[in-house]
């Protein structure tokens, strides 16, 4: 008996499925391929180019900044796995590598540009990253408020990597 049921039950559940299916042909004008077709005729008729250059745009401080902010994030993640890879793979301490590095010609200059990168680059995403935590609150959306948080940020960013670079302990 619940074999019968189920199989007229599924039966009649097939039947609807393809009234509707037909139904939503009969509703579609056009397909997918022939509107896209439309666009790309509206298009060239009109002479609108396929799509604006970024050479034509007017960079602006939002962007910047959040460009710069995933540029120091990702080359802060791979500096900290690739430094921390070459330690495991060099034979000796950590401290005898270090006088190794200093002994070479180009030494103090790679110490010394290694540390204003990796200075300025914590710093900004750190400050930039509290910047964001007060957007995830809701504040800071107006325009004004957008570029001067954008310009403290930049501004409390290099004065502080300066004075962490020239701080000597």
């Amino acid at each position: 008996m619940a074999l019968i049921l189920r199989s007229s039950c599924r039966q009649h559940f097939y039947r609807q499925l393809q009234q509707s299916r037909q139904a939503i042909k009969c509703r579609m004008a056009t397909t997918a391929r022939e509107e896209m077709k439309a666009f790309w005729k509206r298009n060239e008729r009109l002479s609108r180019p396929v799509s604006p250059h970024v050479t034509i745009w007017r960079w602006q401080l939002p962007p910047v900044m959040s460009i710069c902010h995933r540029a120091t994030g990702i080359a802060l993640t791979t500096g900290i796995y690739g430094f921390g890879i070459a330690m495991l793979m060099v034979p000796t301490n950590f401290a005898d590598t270090l006088e190794k590095v200093k002994s070479w010609t180009a030494g103090p200059a790679l110490i010394t540009t290694c540390k204003a990168g990796l200075s300025a680059s914590v710093l900004y995403h750190s400050i930039n990253g509290v910047r964001h935590l007060i957007w995830d609150r809701g504040y800071g959306f107006n325009m004004n408020v957008l570029y001067r948080s954008g310009y403290l940020v930049i501004g409390l960013s290099a004065v502080s990597a300066v004075a962490l670079f020239l701080w000597k302990p």
